[in-house]
């Protein structure tokens, strides 16, 4: 019997750790979040941490949003006037309509499978889409609500490693080529298509009209509309992001080395950084606005043009949120 010396187990296993940490890093990027923006309706919600229920809440208008039904949930996505969530097990997607003017949101069942699950959650402006796992179904992509009636969906023998939805688009992940696969009736799908060409990637994200995205080799590339230089990554910084964020024409992206964040786009409105010394965990966007998880209290801030106090930032009054999806009750604490 082979025994192996101390110091080498030591070594493979700091390896291991490491590559864990930067995969799962990279896969969060176009996966479903703990945090969704509403966009239409300028509603935030988050998956409540330090709880025996891993809830949702929500904050619109100055209000606290209360969501039913109290339940554990591993990931939210937000789209135009609604949000949806997928329960930590995978086998419910439920739906809330963020347009009523009621301070307790109700729920729409849109998918339940005891066999067949769920993941990699992604809502467009009303299409919900998602990846299902099952009995000799991997990764492959299922639709839900909207008019899809032209949109090139994936067929049932392609299998994806990630999606995600802008306006009126989605793209994916090709589980055997890593290739970018786009359908929907926004004109834009074949320009992105056409621009990531055969570059493999490791994930992606999809804004207004652009899909940004870290490559096999970890830079960070934008494609689509440049409309408003949302395409245009800082010079020499591709490969120093950690998270990034997409709204209609603007890119925010997290820098690996503080947390802090940087935007560009939007036609100049967001180069004044109202969160300069402030650290995150994640980001998301809204239309021409973006929210923050906070590093630390995990607290969530919001700030740019589109936003109602767009001199500065509003800290919203949530409860701690979870600073990643979580599905194990042992993980689900901050």
């Amino acid at each position: 019997m082979t025994i192996i010396p101390s110091s080498v187990v030591a070594v493979i296993i700091t390896t291991l750790i490491a590559f864990i940490t930067s995969a799962t890093l990279i896969h969060g990027l176009g996966s479903g979040s703990t945090v969704a923006v509403s966009y239409g309706s300028n509603t935030i919600c988050g998956i409540v941490a330090e709880e025996p229920t891993q809830r949702i809440v929500c904050y619109r208008g100055g209000r606290i949003i209360s969501v039913l039904p109290n339940i554990s949930f591993s990931s939210i996505s937000g789209g135009r006037n609604s949000f949806c969530g997928l329960t930590s097990d995978g086998r419910l997607l439920l739906c809330w309509d963020t347009t009523s003017s009621n301070t307790t949101l109700h729920f729409r069942r849109v998918y339940y499978n005891d066999t067949v699950l769920l993941e990699n959650l992604a809502v467009d402006g009303d299409e919900v889409c998602a990846t299902v796992n099952g009995v000799n179904v991997t990764g492959v992509v299922k639709c839900w609500r909207g008019d899809r009636s032209s949109q090139n969906l994936p067929s049932e023998v392609e299998s994806f490693v990630s999606i995600s939805s802008g306006l009126g688009f989605s793209c994916g992940i090709r589980e055997n080529t890593r290739r970018v696969r786009c359908w929907g009736n926004n004109a834009i799908v074949t320009e992105i298509e056409t621009q990531f060409g055969n570059m493999p990637m490791w994930s992606i994200i999809a804004g207004g009209s652009h899909v940004c995205g870290l490559n096999t080799s970890g830079s960070l590339l934008c494609e689509g509309s440049n409309s408003s230089g949302q395409l245009n990554v800082p010079t020499d910084s591709s490969m120093e992001f950690s998270k990034v964020a997409l709204g209609a024409n603007h890119t925010c992206a997290i820098w690996k080395s503080n947390g802090t964040v940087v935007c560009w786009g939007g036609g100049g409105q967001f180069l004044v950084n109202a969160t300069a010394n402030i650290s995150f965990e994640s980001i998301e966007s809204g239309f021409n606005y973006t929210c923050g998880l906070t590093k630390g209290n995990f607290s969530i801030i919001c700030w740019g043009p589109g936003w109602p106090n767009n001199q500065s930032y509003s800290d919203l009054p949530l409860p701690k949120i979870l600073p990643g999806p979580c599905v194990q009750p042992s993980s689900c604490h901050v």
